[in-house]
């Protein structure tokens, strides 16, 4: 199962964004999932608009989303989240994978 991951990266510093997306493939990798980083498919310095533009796609070719812990403090990571459960994906949270 190919599972999107998506957290909070606007405001945030480079190298933590890279590390906390990096720990959440490994959790995914744990469950015998693949998953999908959308950090190395954007630049960190992109535009929403372009973010979006290749996110999307990428979500829509898997069959779950992983809401990291600070999916919430994500304008960019809401909207996927909300995509998610509109089109029927399975939704993951962190937490849960966490216990």
């Amino acid at each position: 199962m190919r599972v999107y991951i998506a957290g909070r990266v606007t405001g945030l510093p480079h190298e933590e964004v890279k590390k906390k997306f990096e720990k959440a493939e490994d959790l995914v990798r744990l469950n015998n999932w693949t998953p999908v980083n959308p950090t190395k498919h954007v630049t960190y310095k992109s535009s929403p608009e372009d973010a979006m533009r290749v996110c999307i796609p990428l979500l829509m070719d898997c069959q779950a989303i992983l809401l990291l812990s600070d999916f919430m403090y994500s304008e960019g990571a809401q909207i996927e989240a909300q995509l998610a459960r509109y089109v029927g994906k399975s939704i993951i949270y962190e937490d849960d994978l966490m216990q």
